[in-house]
C-alpha cells in the first residue's frame, strides 16, 4: 500500500490491478446547500428529501457530492455533468458517455466515515462497518454466515470473535458488491477466506483469495481501531494507493 497525491487528474488513472482509496469523515465536511443543489442530480436531491432526520439527509447529500467530485477528477469533467446507470441488481456505474476510461467504483458509508474505491476495467466492491461490541452477532451469523464461518467464529477467544465477525461481514458485503448481485445472492451461500494466505508474487499484507474473488482487508490501524473494511475484486489486486484519508 502506498500513499499518493490527493489532487487526482485525468492522467493519474489507476494502473492495471491498482485500487485508489479515499476515506472521509463526514462530520468534518461542511458543504453549502447552494453547491449541493448545483451539483447533484434532480433524482439525488429528491432522494435526499425522503430522509426524515436532517442529519441523515446531510450525510446523504455529502457522500453523493464527494463521490461526484472524486469521479469528476478522473473523468475530467464537471461533477454536475456525471451521469450514473445501474445494473440488474442495483449496482451503480458511471454512464458510458462520460466513462471512456472504464472507471469502476464502489462506495460504502458507516456513520460518519465514507469509503470510496476507484479502479479501471473491473467491477469492485467496498464495505466499511463500525465495530459494535453490543451487536447480537451470534444470531446474525447463524442466519447470514456459512457453516464454515460459524464454526470459525465459535472456536475463537471472546475478544477476537466480535472483530472477526465484522471482518467476515465486510468481506461478504464487498463480495456481493463486486459481483454486482447484491442481496439477490444469499450471504450464507458462500464462504469468504477465513485465514490469511498470501498470493505468490504479491507483497500486499491483508490480501485474501477464494473462489475467483480477491479481497483486501484494511488494517485496523488505518481505521483508528473502530472499523473493519474490505475491498473485493474479480481480478487480481496488485496495489492499493491512498489518495485521501481520515483526519485524526
Amino acid at each position: 500500500m502506498r500513499p499518493a497525491e490527493g489532487h487526482t487528474r485525468k492522467d493519474c488513472m489507476p494502473e492495471e490491478g491498482e485500487i485508489h482509496l479515499w476515506a472521509r469523515n463526514l462530520d468534518h465536511e461542511k458543504f453549502p446547500m447552494e453547491k449541493i443543489a448545483n451539483t447533484l442530480s434532480r433524482e439525488e436531491l429528491e432522494h435526499g428529501r425522503e430522509y426524515i432526520q436532517d442529519v441523515d439527509r446531510i450525510y446523504y447529500y455529502s457522500r453523493r457530492l464527494i463521490l461526484r467530485e472524486i469521479l469528476a477528477r478522473y473523468a475530467d469533467i464537471e461533477a454536475s455533468q456525471l451521469r450514473f446507470s445501474h445494473g440488474a441488481h442495483g449496482k451503480p456505474y458511471l454512464d458510458k458517455a462520460h466513462n471512456r476510461s472504464n472507471l469502476q467504483f464502489s462506495l460504502s458509508f458507516s456513520r460518519p466515515v465514507l469509503l470510496i474505491a476507484v479502479t479501471k476495467h473491473h467491477p469492485i466492491g467496498a464495505d466499511i462497518e463500525r465495530i459494535k461490541p453490543d451487536i447480537d452477532f451470534k444470531n446474525i451469523a447463524r442466519r447470514f454466515y456459512s457453516k464454515e464461518e460459524n464454526e470459525y467464529l465459535q472456536n475463537l477467544e471472546a475478544y477476537e470473535r466480535i472483530r472477526e465477525f465484522f471482518r467476515i461481514w465486510t468481506m461478504k458485503e464487498a463480495h456481493l458488491k463486486a459481483t454486482g448481485v447484491g442481496l439477490s445472492k444469499e450471504p450464507a451461500s458462500f464462504t469468504v477466506p477465513i485465514k490469511y494466505a498470501p498470493l505468490p508474487g504479491i507483497d500486499l499484507p491483508g490480501l485474501y483469495f477464494n473462489n475467483q474473488i480477491h479481497y483486501f482487508c484494511l488494517h485496523e490501524s488505518l481505521l483508528q481501531g473502530s472499523y473493519k473494511a474490505t475491498l473485493a475484486s474479480q481480478e487480481k489486486i496488485k496495489s492499493i494507493s491512498i489518495l485521501s484519508w481520515l483526519q485524526r
